[in-house]
């Protein structure tokens, strides 16, 4: 039996309302999942936080929404997703939706530096790059940015800023640049 086919097994056998799992979350993340809107944080104690739970089938949804978004991102079968970030729902979901895509993920520790980041895309193949923070995907792997280019990794999502634009430089785009360079697609998880 494959995970892919365990998870959906799991799901098929769960009870759909039942608990999956939880996540403390600032009011303004918790909001912005729950209502799929940018909300505006000025007016929201980043301190106060909530606990945000997440259903058997909500997972199995997000998982397959992600799922579906790397297939309408042209990201072929079999290609190696590369993930970063800390243990969050939307990690997993993240390394659900590559297997349920039947892709194959590769994980890599937080305190990898760029260099070492670069080594395993190199290896592993790596066609899409999912990490947590706009600043992790710029200081790990935009410094490396034509490498990743050459390489072929073409897309990268980002998981755990939700309705945030990336460091105040909106949504990039994969266009060229002003000195006619090419650049990395970058997206939102919302």
């Amino acid at each position: 039996m494959t995970l892919c086919e365990a998870f959906v097994r799991k799901y098929l056998t769960v009870e759909k309302k039942s608990i999956c799992m939880q996540m403390r979350r600032s009011k303004t993340d918790a909001l912005n999942i729950m209502t799929g809107m940018d909300v505006d944080e000025k007016n929201f104690d980043k301190s106060d936080s909530v606990l945000v739970p997440y259903t058997w089938s909500q997972f199995f949804q997000q998982s397959l929404q992600f799922a579906k978004s790397m297939i309408h991102l042209g990201i072929p079968e079999r290609s190696v997703i590369t993930i970063q970030g800390v243990n969050s729902p939307e990690h997993f979901m993240a390394i659900m939706g590559s297997i349920c895509s039947n892709c194959v993920f590769s994980d890599q520790y937080l305190t990898n530096s760029p260099e070492a980041c670069l080594l395993q895309i190199q290896h592993s193949g790596t066609t899409m790059i999912v990490c947590d923070t706009w600043s992790t995907l710029k200081s790990k792997y935009l410094v490396n940015e034509r490498e990743l280019l050459k390489l072929g990794v073409k897309t990268a999502v980002i998981f755990a800023e939700f309705g945030h634009e990336f460091g105040g430089e909106g949504r990039r785009t994969h266009q060229k640049s002003q000195n006619d360079e090419e650049r990395i697609n970058v997206y939102n998880w919302t």
